[in-house]
């Protein structure tokens, strides 16, 4: 029936909707074209499903492709363009497809959804299109009735259907769930390998980006970025983790189409670096394991800047220095430099330079102070810059090449401005305070020095009241530092005691613009007459000193004597042989050789100044000694071996030396036993001080004494110390004093016998268990204990003193006196001895008072004084004196006397040279030298000795005698 209206239609030339309901065919043409639409939709839905499963599919074919064999660059864009050319026509068919859907496809598909063979939609939209044939032309109303009633059936078919209901929704369906299912299996593949698929991915989806393939191995590149100077080497290096890396590593490089391949080196297991050296152009790199494993390509860019590669700095000082041209290399730091200074800068680099600019900057507000312009010194990789030093600071080089391009990173030192400092000058001795004697000569040292160079140094002297008098000194031209000593005669000056020398040092150094000038310290020196310098060195000289020297001549005696001795021996057995004759001859040369050792040697006492008057004797024995000496030596000098009468002449020099030596003898022993008597005298002075503080200290204790009186804990407290030093002394004297009494001789017994009584009067008083008692309640603060016990000691300590008065041997000897005969002028010599204990004639105080005790006993160590003199400290130049040693007057362990019979290496004191002049020594500070000082301590030492002030040598305190030679005597001119 379709197809006859349709030919009827065809036929006939009518019109398709001639006769029939136009609202009603308007509305099912305007309804079935909303469907076409709602359809077309759909197609394209199944369509996008399907494009998208094929997409899919094509990039896993892709990245799975990639994992397997890893194709280069080419290779996967090839194979994506050929998956485009194949997905394109696909996608344009399906595209061309769904949007090609009409009414009619939208009618039979709304036909197939109701499952109605007869196919109503269909029929009615193919009337309505169709013209009715010419065989139906008569029957029009009957062509009316079929289109109206098979349009009122579609319509009635269409009216509750929708666009979304024509939808493909299980082809959809299906599509979509291939669709899932695809990317489910991609991602169970994928996860646990999404590195490796990610890589692969990435590679397959953007193959013209630069990817390296997957692999385990992963590279940390260095540096990165990469740049290097011009003509600079540049270090790769990549450290690979992962497995272990078996096959060779190599870095590819690539630069204007050319590609190149070199082995790495290995540095460790897992460091890989490769040097390329002399880099002028860039170019890219990576590093590669094996064909597969790679990294990505990395640029290596070359910056053209011009570099420091040598730094030559040239200075010339001023020319009043006279100072040579100084050159640096390399690194500079800071450079210090005079005010007028000539600097030239020579800077090479890796490029041709053009110029540059040398900045002077102040430290503080970083403000240009001058700027100075390099020019290119052929050949071309070279700057100059040449300019006077005026002003310091920081500075800042930077160079331009040929090109114009600066440095970024400037050459920076410091240029410290140095000022010329006035000179220093200064004396070591004599030192500022000392005296001297008319006929001493003084030892004049000192030093001057400048930082630069001195002009003139001179030596100033004058007299106290009259004006001063200058000598130039001979001063090397340009000289930094000038040391000088010499020695002065008083006496060929003719000073006389009282007056006042004075003595400094004058400096100036070459600076042309502010001459400099600099003066010492003025030495003074004050004249005394002998008698003072006598009574000086009595307060430190002992006894024991001269007993030793004594033994010393003794001794010298002894030597000549043992000399000729040997001579008589070998004079009574040789013969006239020729070997006897030899043997004789040398004999009498030792003989003549001991006699001018020992001559030289007593020369040197005899010139020493007699300080004690048991000295003065000593003195005139050693008179007669020296003239026996030298008619022994006139008799030596007219023998011959073989001569007549030699036998005589040697008898006769051993008659005068033997009488000569018992006299020494005896001289030696009673000066040692007159010296163990001035300690005796010395321990009973200790005592009656020991007393005196008593009293002091029970004087001050008595005002708590009674029971109303207010305690003081304290003020008891200060005494503690005190009446220790009152118990320590007491502890130790009667064993002392019990010592010094065993050691002398039965010609003294009374003085013997009557200090042992008293030290066993005193040890038995057990004083010092009662001082201890006195101490502790003094340190407790009980004021009226302390002073009962301290009463109760000072009771007992004076009824000792009573007992022993003026009237017995020992307590005479305690004052001052003697109640017993002493040969010579022994009694006067005692009496010196107590006048320094008892602080007369520059001896010092006792030491005892409100101050305190000041010594122990056998603690001096510069003579009998109980305290040091007021000018212990003051230099003092005289006549010299030996320190004998090793002859006698060595002190024992408890500060005693002792003389001994060790012997004296005469010869060594006969050739030893005479000190005139105190030992001086340069600051400590200047005896250091620089290569002594670790380097990173010599910035700081230099500070210190700069800053501090020129230090001055002063002696040293301390005991003379117990620094001398072990040997034997040194000569000194001075006593300290």
């Amino acid at each position: 029936m379709n197809h006859a209206s349709t030919q009827n239609g065809t036929a006939g030339g009518l019109a398709p909707d001639a006769g029939t309901d136009e609202p009603a065919a308007a509305a099912f043409r305007q309804r079935l074209a909303r469907l076409a639409w709602g359809l077309r939709f759909g197609r394209l839905t199944e369509a996008a499903t399907a494009g998208l499963f094929r997409i899919v599919l094509v990039v896993a074919a892709l990245t799975v492709f990639d994992l397997a064999a890893a194709p280069g660059p080419g290779l996967r864009a090839g194979l994506g363009l050929a998956a485009l050319m194949v997905l394109l026509p696909w996608g344009a068919f399906g595209l061309t497809r769904s949007l090609g859907v009409n009414a009619r496809d939208a009618a039979r598909r709304v036909d197939e959804l109701a499952g109605d063979r007869r196919r109503p939609v269909l029929t009615a939209w193919e009337l309505l299109a169709a013209r009715p044939a010419a065989a139906f032309a008569e029957s029009a109303s009957l062509h009316r009735f079929l289109t109206g009633r098979i349009l009122a059936q579609a319509a009635a078919r269409i009216e509750p259907l929708t666009g979304r209901r024509l939808w493909p929704t299980p082809a959809i369906r299906r599509r979509l769930r291939a669709f899932f299912l695809l990317l489910l299996a991609l991602t169970i593949v994928a996860v646990p390998a999404r590195r490796a698929v990610g890589t692969a991915l990435l590679r397959s989806c953007l193959p013209w980006r630069d990817v390296p393939p997957y692999t385990r191995y992963r590279f940390a590149v260095k540096p990165d970025p990469a740049v290097v100077l011009y003509g600079n080497a540049v270090e790769l290096t990549a450290a690979v983790s992962g497995p272990r890396v078996q096959a060779p590593v190599r870095v590819t490089t690539r630069a204007d189409g050319k590609t190149a391949s070199a082995l790495c080196f290995r540095r460790g297991a897992r460091e890989f670096l490769l040097r390329v050296e002399h880099v002028v152009r860039p170019f890219e790199f990576c590093f590669r394991i094996g064909r597969r494993a790679r990294t990505r390509w990395r640029r290596v860019t070359v910056r053209l800047e011009p570099r420091f590669e040598e730094i030559r700095l040239v200075l010339d000082p001023p020319s009043y220095t006279h100072r040579p041209r100084r050159s640096f290399r390399s690194g500079l730091g800071s450079v210090n430099v005079l005010r007028g200074t000539g600097a030239r800068l020579e800077v090479r680099s890796n490029r041709p330079l053009a110029g540059g600019t040398l900045t002077i900057l102040t430290a503080g507000d970083q403000r240009v102070r001058r700027e100075v312009t390099g020019r290119g010194h052929p050949p071309g990789k070279v700057a100059v810059f040449a300019w006077t030093v005026d002003c310091g600071g920081a500075v800042e080089v930077r160079l331009r090449d040929v090109q114009g391009i600066v440095s970024r990173t400037p050459l920076c030192f410091d240029l410290v401005l140095e000022e010329d400092k006035p000179p220093a000058a200064g004396l070591s001795a004599p030192p500022s305070v000392s005296v001297a004697t008319p006929d001493a000569r003084l030892p004049l040292v000192g030093w001057a020095e400048d930082d630069v160079g001195l002009s003139s140094v001179r030596w100033v002297r004058a007299v106290r009241g009259y004006r001063d008098r200058s000598v130039a000194l001979p001063v090397p031209a340009a000289v930094a530092r000038y040391d000088f000593q010499r020695s002065l005669d008083l006496g060929v000056l003719g000073v006389a005691p009282g007056d006042v020398l004075e003595f400094y040092l004058e400096a100036r150094d070459n600076n042309p613009e502010v001459p400099g000038v600099n003066v010492s310290e003025i030495a003074r020196v004050t004249v005394i007459s002998k008698e003072q310098y006598a009574r000086i060195l009595r307060a430190r000289t002992t006894l024991e000193e001269i007993a030793a020297r004594a033994k010393l001549i003794e001794q010298a005696l002894d030597t000549v004597r043992k000399a000729a001795e040997a001579l008589r021996k070998e004079a009574a057995e040789g013969g006239n042989a020729e070997p006897d004759r030899k043997k004789t001859r040398r004999r009498i040369a030792a003989l003549r050789k001991a006699l001018e050792q020992v001559r030289k040697v007593l020369d040197r006492l005899a010139a020493e100044l007699p300080v004690y008057a048991s000295e003065k004797a000593l003195h005139k024995s050693l008179e007669a000694t020296r003239k026996a000496l030298g008619k022994a030596a006139q008799i030596v000098a007219g023998m011959q071996p073989g001569s007549p009468g030699l036998t005589e002449k040697v008898d006769s020099v051993l008659d005068m030396l033997g009488e000569r030596s018992r006299q020494a003898r005896r001289d030696w022993r009673q000066a040692a036993q007159l010296a163990v008597i001035a300690r005796l005298m010395q321990a009973g002075v200790m005592y009656v001080k020991s007393v005196e503080l008593q009293e002091d200290i029970v004087r001050r204790l008595s005002r708590f004494e009674p029971e109303n009186a207010r305690q003081d804990p304290d003020y008891v407290r200060l005494f503690a110390d005190r009446e220790r030093r009152v118990r320590e002394a007491l502890a130790v004297l009667p064993e002392r004093i019990r010592a010094l009494a065993d050691r002398l001789s039965d010609e003294y017994f009374e003085v013997r016998d009557s200090a042992r009584a008293f030290a066993m009067d005193l040890e038995r008083l057990k004083l010092p268990a009662l001082l201890e008692q006195a101490e502790a309640a003094m340190r407790a603060g009980d004021g009226r204990t302390a002073c009962r016990l301290a009463g109760e000691a000072l009771e007992k300590m004076r009824e000792l003193r009573r007992k022993y008065d003026s009237s017995t041997c020992y307590g005479a000897l305690c004052v001052g006196k003697c109640r017993f005969s002493l040969p010579g002028p022994g009694t006067e010599t005692l009496a010196q001895v107590y006048a320094l204990l008892a602080g007369a004639g520059g001896g010092g105080g006792g030491g005892f008072g409100s101050a305190g005790y000041a010594g122990g006993y056998g603690k001096s160590e510069h003579g009998y004084g109980m305290s040091g003199w007021a000018a212990a400290a003051t230099a003092l130049y005289g006549p010299p004196r030996l320190q004998p040693v090793g002859g006698g007057g060595r002190r024992d362990a408890d500060g005693n006397g002792r003389t001994t019979a060790a012997s004296v290496n005469v010869e060594r004191l006969a050739t030893e040279k005479r000190v005139d002049t105190p030992r001086t020594r340069r600051p400590a500070g200047r005896d250091i030298r620089p290569r002594r000082v670790p380097e990173k301590y010599r910035k700081a030492v230099e500070r210190y000795f700069a800053a501090s002030p020129k230090p001055q040598w002063r002696p040293p305190p301390g005991n003379e005698a117990d620094r001398g030679n072990q040997n034997g005597l040194r000569g000194r001119n001075e006593t300290r």
